[in-house]
């Protein structure tokens, strides 16, 4: 039986350090697409956000489910990934009213997901051995992306979506390296 408990556990263990790799891969994915062709019409990038968002709010929201007996910060995570939820949704689904709010819905976005990454880098300050300085730099950065995305929404497409693009590269990254440690508390522990 303590067998069959291992196995499972190892089991729900790689399907959540995985969840999060594929949230990071999907978010650097869409950073670069946008980075690589920034004339595309905005109709086509809400839609491709939209549904990068609702993917991300899926996956975080699974994550954090499964991983509430680790993280203390797990309910944060369940609520962000709510919003995730919400603004995908919506974004997916009235791409013509978010050709005209898209700089401002992805730099709000932004800004809220860019607390979470310095509030998980806070919280992984007081666990020995992690290294939360990429995280927190992610967020700083990210923090100062979505403002400029927040302050400046008409000085031209190709520039609001430069900023989005870099900044779900950011959120990638944040996503990838949090996976990476994520696999190794297994190893750890």
């Amino acid at each position: 039986m303590k067998a069959l408990t291992t196995k499972r556990t190892m089991s729900e263990h790689n399907f959540q350090w995985f969840t999060l790799l594929l949230v990071g891969i999907v978010l650097t994915f869409v950073g670069v697409w946008t980075l690589a062709s920034p004339t595309e019409s905005y109709l086509n990038l809400s839609v491709a956000f939209g549904f990068s968002i609702l993917a991300a709010g899926v996956l975080e929201m699974v994550f954090s489910l499964m991983f509430r007996k680790r993280v203390l910060t797990w309910k944060w995570n369940l609520a962000f990934g709510g919003i995730d939820l919400f603004v995908g949704s919506y974004l997916a689904l009235y791409p013509s009213v978010t050709m005209l709010l898209i700089p401002y819905v992805i730099g709000f976005w932004m800004l809220v997901r860019s607390f979470l990454a310095i509030g998980s880098a806070i919280d992984m300050r007081s666990q020995k051995g992690l290294r939360w300085r990429l995280i927190l730099y992610t967020g700083i950065i990210t923090t100062l992306l979505s403002l400029t995305v927040l302050s400046h929404p008409i000085i031209g497409r190709v520039g609001i979506i430069s900023y989005i693009g870099l900044s779900f590269v950011a959120f990638g990254i944040y996503h990838i390296y949090l996976s990476l440690i994520v696999k190794n508390w297994k190893r750890n522990t």
